[in-house]
């Protein structure tokens, strides 16, 4: 699940427009994160702003990222004025949610994985988008549970088993989908472990992370803390 679209579905622009209108629309050099997602998030208040209406154009499009002297441009103009097309007819409900998106708070909830995703140079790196649960249950537990199973063979067992839900900090968590993944995430543990793990301990930190101890393995209390803002240890996290 990639951050950059759960916080587009969050106001209400989902993957299909995601993929439509923003994915390889803009491309930004990542020599500078903070001022790339400035530019990018000035450049988006403005294209939506209401007064400016039928006078928004791609050439504007252009212009207001030029000015930003980021480095940020448009390389793919068919999905830009796709764009331009789809802000200007924007109800007033999408106007508002696109207004929130774009303010402040980007700063705070959306990581580097934004930028290498929708406006990267590597062009193998995209949305992954939304899995479902049959997906999850079927295909990606399975893959991981045998990928652990071969560490476990080759390194034995651990000491300590420690999930993180990359749900506060990062967004790679769908909500409505963390209940399911925490139950076949203990599942698949009972079962690499023959069922020999204790309670689940959980931390007190704003990730909400929680340990899960073998039988027999005592640990210390936990103190709270804030979890590293980080886009490869979240990923890290998310995979195992």
């Amino acid at each position: 699940f990639d951050p950059s679209v759960a916080f587009f579905e969050a106001h209400g622009f989902d993957y299909t427009w995601v993929e439509e209108h923003f994915f390889r629309t803009f491309r930004c050099p990542k020599q500078d994160e903070d001022a790339e997602l400035e530019a990018l998030q000035e450049a988006m208040l403005e294209l939506a702003d209401r007064k400016l209406g039928e006078l928004i154009t791609l050439d504007h499009l252009h212009y207001l990222l030029r000015r930003s002297m980021s480095g940020c441009r448009v390389i793919n103009t068919v999905k830009a004025e796709r764009l331009v097309e789809a802000v200007k007819a924007f109800s007033s409900a999408q106007h508002d949610a696109w207004d929130v998106m774009w303010h402040e708070r980007i700063f705070e909830d959306w990581t580097g994985d934004f930028l290498e995703a929708l406006v990267g140079q590597d062009a193998d790196t995209s949305p992954r988008g939304i899995l479902t649960p049959e997906a999850i249950r079927n295909k990606e537990v399975p893959r991981l549970e045998r990928a652990l199973e071969s560490i476990i063979k080759t390194h034995g067992r651990p000491l300590l088993v420690t999930v993180s839900r990359s749900q506060s900090a990062d967004h790679y968590l769908p909500p409505a989908l963390a209940p399911m993944i925490q139950s076949e995430a203990f599942l698949m543990l009972r079962r690499l472990f023959h069922g020999d793990i204790a309670p689940v301990r959980f931390d007190s930190d704003v990730a909400n992370e929680f340990r899960v101890l073998p039988a027999g393995v005592k640990a210390a209390p936990l103190a709270p803390r804030r979890a590293p803002h980080s886009p490869t240890s979240s990923r890290a996290a998310q995979d195992a």
